[in-house]
């Protein structure tokens, strides 16, 4: 990380558009998990609703890199950037200069005019046809014959699209044709065309670029195809890219399954998934959490059907999930943050929606969590494992207040008054256990001094029974108290969400705080049973989804 990209200094932006690397501050070593951390701490500063402008400049230049980044191969870095070339670079990009012309020793190198420069003085079927009969085309010479084809006659077999194909077949690395060929993929309408396309690229497009360049493509054609027609078409694409295992497909794949696993047939999935177990410690970190998250999904589908049957919000925290995984981001986006907005607004009718006992709840949410941290990572919003801005003083005060407070309630209640004459009653009968007992054994005295040797040890007999009895209840006893001083989660759990509503912390951080209070004093009374609020927080699905939603709305 340079120096530019430090909390305090400007961002570089006269290096946007063409060196989205330089801009971050990144170094040909950095990883995707890097641009993100990078990218993060802009938009921490440049909020969208204050800077609109620069956010989107920022935006546009992290989803460049990351592109890159996420299939660039760390034995090639050299790959990573691609900017754009001026003409004379681009007439030469890849064939080399003419050998006896050298600028060094004098000599004059003329470069031809480009395509656009000579429509002013020649028409363009006539810049058409010399550009067809030239033998050497460059790559700026088959983009020419591509733009041109929809103005000059010609036949079928050379219109934009066959061109673009031709372009790439003698220059594979030219990084405006890939480019085209994407765009003229992603703008096709029918999902059949775009089948037919992807197929068509994948014989021209190197290998080690193909999935890179076609991933956005990929991503509709799997909305909206059946998936019989995407599967038959993906392995006909990797037919004719002639690839095993490579690096990138495995990329493509990590990214693909998300989506892919809320329409795949079992058998495909499966396969797909044991191909990227077989090279999972060769992937990147974050492609490793990509491959868990997908394990995340798999483990739901098995309790899918029991949560969405729980509630309507049940149901909409699934559309949600499936939303973020198949949709475009903006759509999925949008429906992610309503739903946020739904869970917030059911507020203590949450509790019912999503109840502790639910199977698999926290399960869920740990999806939802890595969502909803997705989201908020594009939108800018404020991230709260760093600060919520609630000063800790303020956050232990109101959970003090909080524990006060039931542990009052829970004295008052029924219960507690139950258990308290339950402890009362046994204390009685613990008395008169020893009382008897004492009464026994002075009798076995006695009878032992008259020679009733039989009727002592009788009285001894029962003085021992009555003890052991009086000893178990006893044990009794102390259960009881054991059990009256538990503070049960249920009553506490109106006021943690209450809590939320007012102090907008995290779970962990209100976990932290209530366990801090453990033996605090308030109105000279001592505050206990912390752990058991703490242990029933951390397996409350409804208090986890509500904290999360607080937080995404505040900020």
């Amino acid at each position: 990380m340079n120096d530019s990209s430090s909390p305090d200094s400007e961002p570089s932006w006269d290096k946007l558009p063409n060196d989205p690397r330089g801009f971050f501050g990144l170094t040909r070593s950095n990883d995707f998990a890097e641009l993100k951390s990078a990218y993060k701490k802009l938009l921490r500063r440049f909020k969208p609703e204050k800077f609109p402008d620069e956010f989107q400049k920022i935006r546009a230049a992290y989803e460049s890199l990351s592109e890159q980044l996420r299939y660039a191969s760390p034995s090639d870095p050299m790959e990573l950037d691609s900017p754009a070339l001026d003409s004379t670079q681009q007439f030469y990009a890849n064939d080399a200069a003419p050998s006896d012309l050298n600028p060094d020793r004098g000599d004059a190198v003329s470069v031809r005019p480009s395509a656009l420069e000579e429509l002013s003085h020649r028409s363009p079927p006539q810049i058409y046809q010399q550009l067809q009969d030239n033998p050497n085309k460059s790559d700026e010479d088959y983009l020419a014959l591509a733009v041109l084809s929809d103005i000059a006659p010609t036949s079928p077999e050379n219109d934009f699209w066959n061109w673009l194909l031709r372009g790439i077949a003698d220059h594979p690395r030219s990084v405006s044709l890939l480019q085209c060929v994407r765009s003229y993929c992603n703008q096709l309408s029918a999902w059949q065309d775009r089948a037919n396309a992807l197929t068509q690229a994948s014989k021209v497009i190197p290998p080690d670029r193909y999935f890179s360049i076609t991933e956005s493509v990929w991503d509709r054609l799997l909305r909206e195809a059946p998936f019989d027609d995407f599967k038959s078409t993906l392995e006909q694409s990797e037919r004719n890219l002639g690839i095993l295992a490579d690096r990138g497909r495995l990329i493509f794949f990590v990214h693909l399954l998300p989506a892919a696993i809320w329409k795949a047939d079992p058998s495909w999935f499966q396969g797909v998934r044991e191909q990227i177990e077989d090279s999972f410690f060769d992937l990147p970190h974050w492609a490793q959490d990509e491959v868990e998250f997908v394990d995340q999904l798999s483990a739901y589908q098995t309790i899918r059907a029991e949560f969405t049957q729980t509630s309507a919000i049940a149901q909409q925290i699934d559309s949600a999930i499936v939303a973020f995984c198949c949709e475009a981001t903006g759509d999925a986006d949008a429906q992610v943050l309503q739903t946020q907005y739904e869970i917030s607004g059911r507020g203590l009718y949450l509790m019912q929606d999503l109840p502790t006992d639910l199977a698999g709840g926290m399960t869920v949410y740990w999806i939802w969590e890595r969502i909803v941290d997705d989201v908020d990572d594009r939108i800018a919003v404020h991230d709260f494992s760093f600060d919520t801005g609630i000063p800790d003083d303020e956050l232990k005060t109101a959970c003090e207040r909080m524990m006060y407070r039931v542990g009052q309630r829970w004295e008052k209640s029924a219960t507690f008054q139950i258990r308290t004459l339950s402890f009362m009653v046994l204390s009685c009968l613990t008395m008169l256990g020893l009382v008897t007992c004492v009464s026994l054994l002075i009798r076995a005295v006695m009878r032992f001094l008259d020679s009733e040797v039989a009727a002592g040890f009788a009285d001894l007999g029962m003085t021992l029974v009555t003890f052991i009895v009086a000893i178990v209840i006893v044990i009794a006893i102390l259960v009881a108290v054991m059990v009256k001083t538990k503070l049960p989660y249920s009553l506490i759990r109106f006021e943690v969400f209450k809590l939320f509503r007012v102090v907008p912390a995290t779970m962990s951080q209100a976990m932290a705080a209530i366990g801090e209070t453990q033996e605090a004093k308030i109105h000279g009374e001592v505050i206990d049973n912390t752990d058991e609020v703490v242990n029933g927080m951390a397996n409350d699905p409804a208090a986890w989804f509500f904290a999360r939603a607080v937080q995404t709305l505040n900020s």
